[in-house]
């Protein structure tokens, strides 16, 4: 046993001997893209009720968390909010928005469904108080290899049932 732990500190220092001076090895390391960072999907805008032209905005954010044997997490934040409206209908607009359940729907670049959630959408309020838009911000187990499916031309859809 002895021998074996000198002979390989031998063979290391034979190599480090060896190498010419001035000369330093160093590998070439490719660093993907970190599916960690942060992946901001394009604003949605939908006509959830009617009439159509007060609108609802939907916006993605995503990241991943890597895990064991090759169970990540997906992280993920959703906001959504009425456009074309008058300051004073937002809050009242929200209020109804609130009512609806939503759930997200994440594609891959052929659009076909990775997952399915059931958003859990609460109020957000703005510096004066009011009820400006409603967001998720939660987690839910993805592979590595889904997720790269759905950052990578992949995109996201919103369904709803209103009362």
């Amino acid at each position: 046993m002895k021998l074996g732990r000198t002979w390989i500190t031998t063979a290391v220092m034979c190599s480090c001997i060896m190498q010419p001076q001035g000369v330093t090895q160093k590998r070439a390391r490719v660093t993907p893209p970190s599916d960690s960072q942060l992946h901001t999907f394009p604003v949605q805008t939908l006509p959830v009720f009617e009439p159509p032209e007060a609108s609802t905005s939907f916006i993605l954010l995503t990241s991943w968390i890597p895990g064991e044997g090759h169970k990540g997490s997906f992280r993920y934040q959703v906001a959504a909010w009425g456009v074309n409206l008058a300051d004073s209908e937002k809050a009242t607009y929200v209020k109804k928005l609130y009512r609806c359940d939503f759930t997200l729907e994440l594609k891959d670049k052929d659009d076909f469904i990775l997952r399915r959630i059931k958003l859990p959408l609460r109020g957000a309020v703005g510096p004066n108080g009011a009820l400006i838009e409603l967001d998720a911000n939660d987690a839910t187990q993805m592979d590595l290899p889904d997720y790269r499916s759905l950052i990578n031309g992949g995109g996201f859809a919103v369904s709803w049932i209103c009362p």
